[in-house]
Protein backbone atom coordinates (compact mmCIF):
# COMPACT_ATOMS: atom_id res chain seq x y z
CA UNK A 1 0.00 0.00 0.00
CA UNK A 2 3.33 1.90 0.15
CA UNK A 3 3.26 3.82 -3.10
CA UNK A 4 5.14 6.84 -4.71
CA UNK A 5 1.28 9.20 -4.02
CA UNK A 6 0.86 8.32 -0.43
CA UNK A 7 2.06 11.76 0.65
CA UNK A 8 0.46 13.52 -2.20
CA UNK A 9 -2.44 11.53 -0.36
CA UNK A 10 -1.39 13.34 3.22
CA UNK A 11 -1.17 16.92 1.29
CA UNK A 12 -4.25 16.93 0.00
CA UNK A 13 -5.89 15.34 3.20
CA UNK A 14 -4.53 17.92 5.13
CA UNK A 15 -5.61 21.07 2.69
CA UNK A 16 -8.58 19.88 2.78
CA UNK A 17 -9.13 19.64 6.49
CA UNK A 18 -7.84 23.11 6.95
CA UNK A 19 -10.04 24.48 4.13
CA UNK A 20 -12.93 22.83 6.29
CA UNK A 21 -11.46 24.61 8.75
CA UNK A 22 -11.34 27.85 7.73
CA UNK A 23 -14.67 27.92 5.87
CA UNK A 24 -16.09 26.88 9.12
CA UNK A 25 -14.40 29.94 11.40
CA UNK A 26 -14.97 32.11 8.44
CA UNK A 27 -16.86 35.53 9.58
CA UNK A 28 -20.75 35.50 8.50
CA UNK A 29 -21.20 38.89 7.53
CA UNK A 30 -17.73 39.60 5.69
CA UNK A 31 -16.79 43.17 4.28
CA UNK A 32 -17.15 43.58 0.77
CA UNK A 33 -14.16 44.78 -1.34
CA UNK A 34 -14.54 47.92 -3.16
CA UNK A 35 -14.24 46.72 -6.42
CA UNK A 36 -17.51 45.01 -6.08
CA UNK A 37 -19.12 47.45 -4.39
CA UNK A 38 -21.57 49.98 -6.43
CA UNK A 39 -20.10 53.19 -4.72
CA UNK A 40 -16.31 53.45 -3.93
CA UNK A 41 -15.83 53.95 -0.12
CA UNK A 42 -15.28 57.10 -0.40
CA UNK A 43 -18.30 58.35 -2.07
CA UNK A 44 -20.47 56.16 -0.15
CA UNK A 45 -18.95 57.55 3.16
CA UNK A 46 -19.32 61.42 1.78
CA UNK A 47 -22.80 60.26 0.85
CA UNK A 48 -23.59 59.05 4.58
CA UNK A 49 -22.26 61.91 5.92
CA UNK A 50 -24.02 64.18 3.99
CA UNK A 51 -27.01 62.40 5.09
CA UNK A 52 -25.72 62.73 9.10
CA UNK A 53 -25.03 66.44 7.99
CA UNK A 54 -28.81 66.98 6.72
CA UNK A 55 -30.01 64.83 9.41
CA UNK A 56 -28.34 66.93 12.53
CA UNK A 57 -29.75 70.22 10.81
CA UNK A 58 -32.81 69.41 10.61
CA UNK A 59 -33.29 67.88 14.41
CA UNK A 60 -31.67 71.16 15.37
CA UNK A 61 -34.06 73.48 13.44
CA UNK A 62 -36.93 71.36 15.57
CA UNK A 63 -35.14 71.59 18.28
CA UNK A 64 -34.72 75.56 18.16
CA UNK A 65 -38.19 75.89 16.65
CA UNK A 66 -39.27 74.64 20.61
CA UNK A 67 -36.88 76.59 22.12
CA UNK A 68 -38.42 79.69 20.77
CA UNK A 69 -42.08 78.55 21.10
CA UNK A 70 -41.87 77.63 24.43
CA UNK A 71 -39.86 81.29 25.12
CA UNK A 72 -42.64 83.10 23.74
CA UNK A 73 -45.30 80.96 25.66
CA UNK A 74 -43.52 82.18 29.07
CA UNK A 75 -43.14 85.88 27.73
CA UNK A 76 -46.47 86.34 26.34
CA UNK A 77 -48.81 84.25 28.50
CA UNK A 78 -51.87 86.16 30.25
CA UNK A 79 -51.73 87.17 33.83
CA UNK A 80 -54.44 86.55 35.99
Amino acid sequence: MNSGLEPLRWIVFLALWRMTYEMANAPRDPDVHYLIQRDPPEERLDALRQDWGNKAARNFALAQHKNWQRWNEAMFEKVN
